[in-house]
């Protein structure tokens, strides 16, 4: 090729390579655009591609980040309905709800971004927190008897600063968090005595609950201590009495054969002295030991008398 032909070549390359920069912008996955023609804008922001325009100072684009951005409030001090100072620090995710009016307001500045968190959102959103703080006691905050209600104040500060933030700037507010909570050094005390308080209080109640419930046991087993009294003391008279009766059949036969008792209960007698292994020098004629030289006595059993023939 010669050396002109190759001069020709690069010209052509360096016009359209400038003809593309001139008509032809492009829009990256993570950003929108705006295109102003003579300052306004024409028509729907530009997503994600490859775009024709018209050369400056016809129109011009302006870029601006699309992602989720994540910003963090200052540490600042505010107050709760029932008047506890709290100090509290949010942390805000937010992102560009509406390019085009978002460009009204922070498009001629070198970083938008910053500009709009640092200069208009952190001031809405914390006026918000304070008014949504304040509208709740410090127990939905920090409490020992109950669930702090964290996610319903923060669903309240987005509800309120969302609405505000896309309607004057074309931000759209999407996640708010407390991420910081502080008390003061009066109210820490104040806290831990209410704490305390509410601890010794619920100890108290466990310990009348306990008593309580010691003196229905107690009660109980006194109950059925005395009721097991009761049948065992009726089943020792049903058994006394059943052996007094059955003793007094006895007693009947002794009473018509008392040599026969009187010989029956020396040898009851004889048996319980000699149960262990001893020897015992006695006189013979001392009862019970006079059994061993007595006859058996002579016992007579009645006959029974006839029975009548039957008619």
């Amino acid at each position: 090729m010669s050396k002109h032909a190759f001069t020709v070549v690069v010209a052509v390359i360096i016009a359209v390579s400038l003809l593309l920069y001139m008509f032809t912008y492009t829009v990256r996955s993570s950003e929108v655009a705006v295109v102003l023609t003579f300052g306004k804008p024409a028509g729907k922001p530009a997503q994600a591609g490859m775009h024709f325009k018209w050369p400056w100072p016809i129109q011009e684009v302006r870029h601006f980040d699309a992602r989720l951005i994540a910003s963090e409030g200052r540490f600042e001090e505010t107050r709760t309905f029932d008047g506890h100072n709290i100090i509290t620090s949010l942390f805000v995710g937010w992102e560009i709800g509406d390019a085009i009016l978002f460009n009204q307001t922070f498009g001629r500045a070198e970083d938008p971004m910053s500009l709009a968190w640092g200069g208009h959102l952190e001031r809405v959103i914390r006026d918000k927190a304070w008014a949504v703080l304040g509208q709740h006691t410090l127990k939905d905050l920090v409490s020992v008897d109950q669930e702090p209600k964290y996610a319903q104040i923060e669903k309240e500060i987005l509800d309120a600063a969302g609405s505000q933030t896309l309607k004057l700037y074309g931000v759209r507010v999407q996640i708010v968090k407390i991420k910081r909570l502080e008390l003061p050094d009066s109210v820490t005390r104040t806290v831990y005595e209410r704490m305390k308080a509410e601890r010794n209080r619920e100890a108290n109640d466990i310990k009348k609950q306990g008593e309580t419930l010691a003196a229905t046991i107690k009660a109980q087993a006194e109950a059925q201590r005395e009721q097991i009294l009761a049948m065992a003391r009726g089943e020792a008279e049903r058994i006394r009495g059943e052996g007094d009766a059955a003793a007094a059949k006895y007693y009947n036969i002794f009473a018509e054969y008392p040599e026969l008792s009187t010989y029956l209960r020396k040898i009851r007698a004889l048996r319980e002295a000699t149960k262990s292994k001893s020897t015992i020098i006695v006189d013979p004629s001392m009862p019970p030991f006079d059994v061993f030289w007595q006859a058996v006595p002579d016992v007579k059993v009645p006959a029974k008398p006839a029975a009548r023939p039957a008619n």
